[in-house]
């Protein structure tokens, strides 16, 4: 697994999903995760993100907004484990998709509202915390446990589906987003 850190940028125009998604989740869903990794990416962008030794990701003019992409929706919503469970329900890699899967905390169905924004919050947060995986300086890294981070930052990356799952007796929530390769 490796991810080059060297090429990014923001761009000015985002997709948002419109009515051709499925009906299990809402718009809002879709766009505050979407705007969660926009967020991130923004920042890494702008060279905002900070090490843990103090210095800043080198940032970029080439990094894009993520569209969100229906399809790939879909594709979240056969890996998204129904019992919330920390594996996917279906491996993407096969098929040459990257995704993420986080069980969060979910004490009501945050299917809006706050429990929704924190449930989201959550998610991006716990992958974007595995920058501090023994980053080292070199723009390449092959260190697999980084991947939720890489897979929100990747340049070649343009659009990603995100799915949710609340399990109530576990008063947890699975969300698994999936990214393109192109």
């Amino acid at each position: 697994f490796e991810v080059l850190l060297n090429s990014y940028a923001t761009a000015t125009t985002t997709y948002y999903p419109t009515d051709v998604c499925s009906d299990t989740i809402t718009d809002l869903f879709r766009l505050e995760i979407m705007a969660a990794h926009n967020a991130l990416r923004g920042q890494l962008a702008r060279g905002e993100i900070e090490q843990d030794d103090g210095s800043k990701l080198k940032g970029s003019k080439t990094l894009f907004k993520l569209n969100y992409d229906c399809t790939l929706e879909g594709l979240a919503m056969a890996a998204v484990p129904t019992n919330c469970a920390r594996q996917p329900a279906m491996d993407l890699n096969p098929l040459g998709r990257s995704q993420n899967l986080a069980a969060v905390t979910a004490n009501n169905d945050p299917s809006t509202g706050q429990p929704l924004q924190t449930a989201i919050n959550s998610a991006t947060t716990l992958w974007a915390e595995r920058l501090h995986v023994e980053l080292l300086k070199n723009p390449i890294y092959t260190n697999e446990r980084m991947a939720p981070f890489a897979n929100m930052i990747y340049n070649n990356s343009l659009s990603m589906g995100c799915m949710g799952y609340y399990c109530s007796a576990q008063t947890k929530t699975a969300i698994v987003c999936v990214y393109s390769d192109m």
